[in-house]
């Protein structure tokens, strides 16, 4: 299948050290994100920053997506933090992906933290990630207070 391809790609031009850039790795990690392939998207991560071809918000987005397909909300916390460290400025993807891998893993404490402490506005994926976290964690009453937040700051639900 493709998706493998892909990967097999990538491992076959790092062997033959064929020069590789953010746009290889980028693709092998969006086939991880499909995948829900957690591990093997932070390893690319790692491979990248082992021969310095610097992440960006792309790469870092796809992997912070696949940890959430996995329920793997530990580690798309750290990958959160560590994207602000390294001066990524996370975007509504990577917000949105670390909020519902929160979710999945019942978290919704540090899902609020993380929507609270976010320096951007919120679009309709954050906010319904928001809400799922709060119905998750049994918490109706935050939940119906961040979807009138919601409609008082004119961001249209679609539920």
């Amino acid at each position: 299948d493709g998706i493998k391809k892909t990967l097999d790609l990538l491992c076959q031009m790092q062997q033959q050290e064929v020069e590789t850039n953010i746009f290889h790795f980028s693709c092998a990690i969006s086939a991880c994100e499909k995948l829900a392939d957690w591990s093997m998207a932070l390893e690319i991560l790692r491979k990248m920053k082992e021969r310095q071809v610097p992440c960006n918000v792309v790469s870092c987005s796809s992997t912070l997506s696949a940890c959430e397909k996995a329920s793997q909300w530990p580690m798309a916390l750290e990958l959160f933090q560590t994207m602000t460290e390294q001066q990524i400025s996370p975007n509504l993807i990577a917000l949105s992906s670390t909020i519902s891998a929160c979710e999945k893993g019942g978290e919704w404490q540090m899902a609020l933290e993380l929507f609270a402490s976010a320096h951007m506005d919120h679009d309709v994926v954050s906010y319904s990630s928001m809400i799922s976290a709060c119905a998750q964690g049994g918490q109706w009453q935050l939940a119906v207070h961040i979807l009138q937040t919601m409609t008082e700051r004119q961001t249209e639900p679609n539920i």
